[in-house]
């Protein structure tokens, strides 16, 4: 992939111009009802989703493989099944609750998640006016996914 940015809720940044949150700072789903509401967390997700479905829909993209799926709790997916832009919230949404991990594949268009939600969006050409365009909250910044692979 040509294109590679790191997306987060993170605003802050190291001295080595890296996003990070404060130790107080929610990271995880498992943090809701301690440091974060379910309010506030759905919130954040459906930025995350929302960023991912706009990608889709600029690309045309209408599904996206389950690619490298590791199971943390019982579920129908499969790796390399293909699932359609109208399951994906879902899977995403499962991703960033930590109940599965998988990358997102279409043929010129990928997403890879970390961990303390990180999101990393690949594409294959320079279509960085998508970038430019989308309207988000998040922070998006060009980037290399530490899981892309040849």
């Amino acid at each position: 992939m040509k294109l590679s940015y790191r997306i987060t809720k993170y605003k802050d940044k190291h001295d080595d111009d890296c996003y990070y949150s404060h130790a107080q700072e929610w990271s995880s789903f498992f943090d809701v009802g301690s440091k974060v509401s379910l309010q506030e967390y759905i919130a954040v997700e459906d930025s995350y989703i929302d960023f991912l479905i706009a990608a889709c829909r600029y690309y045309q993209v209408t599904s996206l493989q389950i690619v490298g799926l590791e199971v943390y709790e019982s579920t129908e997916y499969k790796d390399m099944s293909i699932v359609d832009i109208d399951s994906v919230p879902q899977v995403v949404r499962d991703i960033l609750r930590e109940k599965i991990w998988a990358k997102l594949v279409a043929p010129y268009l990928e997403f890879h998640f970390g961990y303390d939600f990180y999101m990393y969006f690949l594409c294959e050409d320079n279509k960085e006016m998508f970038i430019s365009t989308v309207d988000t909250p998040l922070t998006v910044d060009a980037y290399i996914s530490p899981y892309l692979t040849n």
